[in-house]
């Protein structure tokens, strides 16, 4: 995702704070590079950003990492024979 959509993400979710924090970070790791926007408002919104002001940039990846791997194994197609 580019960085212009990415800021436009999470300015309107209200983590434009965590974005400026982080931006560099998040750029440089490549974290949130091709993701899906769906994926991407899936987790601004099940996370605060009032708490998230506070994390530091090891424990948001921690988190998306996570958010994500879970995200992906739910949308799965556990039974493909229905």
């Amino acid at each position: 995702m580019r960085n212009c959509k990415l800021e436009d993400l999470l300015e309107q979710a209200g983590w434009s704070t965590v974005y400026e924090k982080h931006q560099y970070k998040i750029w440089i790791t490549g974290i949130m590079d091709h993701q899906d926007e769906d994926l991407m408002h899936a987790f601004l919104d099940s996370y605060s950003p009032e708490d998230s002001e506070k994390i530091c940039f090891d424990e948001l990846a921690f988190h998306y990492q996570i958010f994500k791997n879970i995200y992906e194994k739910n949308s799965l197609n556990l039974f493909s024979w229905n």
